[in-house]
């Protein structure tokens, strides 16, 4: 493989440090003036001061979902990222309103809690194990015979064999069928990257915090790649906090996973975080996920998109200006 020479990285890493200077200079506020009331310091592994707020979060992503009764008959939904779809927010609330709040496999049956975030085929919810007493979340994707339904489940049993939550990926527990819903249990976490870097730190990491979290992801693509897996949405949503003083993080999110050699070339990524080959619709491999990781941890550093672009068209030309010239 060629290496790129060092004048090439010098230049890449200045450009970097220019952006996030720019970027840091229409701050008008530091991040130290933020530790006022319900915040408090936190020290990361690399003894660098954080603001992260106190108590619980209702939400892993920032939604905020408020149920009107133990019948779900009504869905208030607040973002900082934006708002929810209406058609969605519709149908879930349909679904609560009409259906228990006990999801039952052929092992356990399941407590709804809180609904902690709605998707555009999915909606995330965190349960009760009536059996055990153990919080869980449960992804209800709207339909059972969705293709990427069918998908994940294959690959999160196949991963599970595997021994997947041994390599900082998240814990699958079971999957079963719900009326016309499908279920997927995992284990309980903590909050999302983006939701840590944007509302909790409220300003870039520091690099030696994101090498502690570049490593922990590496691990996790190095197992789903060296069996033949690719993620195919690396993004700071699906970097999830198990525990904020170590910043031990775990991977999620397989929905649109798939096998290496059999990769559909589809828009899936966020334009963000998507790689070129996907814009171009050219042939796809594992080294999609390296791009969407280096992109993500560009991201921690500056607290910004490196590109945030409208268009397929002006993302590659600001690639090819940042990377060719």
């Amino acid at each position: 493989q060629v290496q790129p020479s060092p004048a090439f990285t010098a230049r890449t890493i200045c450009r970097l440090a220019t952006v996030r200077d720019d970027k840091q200079s229409r701050r008008s506020m530091d991040t130290e003036q933020h530790c006022c009331s319900g915040f408090e310091k936190k020290s990361s592994p690399s003894g660098n001061n954080y603001c992260v707020r106190s108590g619980n979060y209702a939400s892993p992503t920032g939604n905020r979902v408020i149920l009107s009764s133990p019948k779900v008959e009504k869905v208030t939904i607040q973002t900082p990222f934006g708002p929810l779809r209406t058609d969605c927010a519709t149908f879930w609330s349909e679904f609560f309103s009409k259906n228990d709040l006990v999801f039952q496999s052929e092992t356990s049956k399941y407590l709804l809690i809180k609904i902690l975030c709605l998707g555009g085929t999915s909606v995330i919810t965190k349960c009760i194990n009536q059996e055990t007493g153990e919080s869980v979340v449960i992804k209800l994707g709207k339909d059972k015979d969705h293709v990427y339904a069918i998908k994940e489940k294959k690959i999160l049993n196949k991963i599970k064999a595997l021994g997947s939550e041994n390599y900082n990926i998240v814990k699958f527990y079971e999957d079963f069928y719900y009326q016309t819903t499908h279920c997927l249990v995992f284990e309980t976490l903590d909050i999302d990257l983006q939701y840590f870097t944007d509302l909790i730190v409220r300003r870039g990491l520091h690099l030696f915090d994101i090498r502690l979290i570049a490593q922990q992801v590496l691990v996790a693509l190095d197992f789903l790649h060296s069996n033949g897996i690719a993620h195919r949405d690396i993004k700071p949503n699906n970097i999830i906090l198990v525990d904020r003083s170590s910043l031990k993080v775990k991977l999620i999110d397989m929905g649109y996973s798939e096998e290496i050699e059999r990769m559909d070339n589809i828009w899936i990524n966020p334009l963000p975080y998507m790689p070129p080959e996907e814009m171009m619709f050219d042939k796809l491999d594992a080294s999609l996920d390296m791009w969407c990781l280096a992109l993500t941890l560009i991201y921690f550093y500056l607290k910004d998109q490196l590109f945030e672009y409208d268009t397929s068209g002006e993302t590659l030309a600001a690639i090819f200006m940042l990377f060719i010239l």
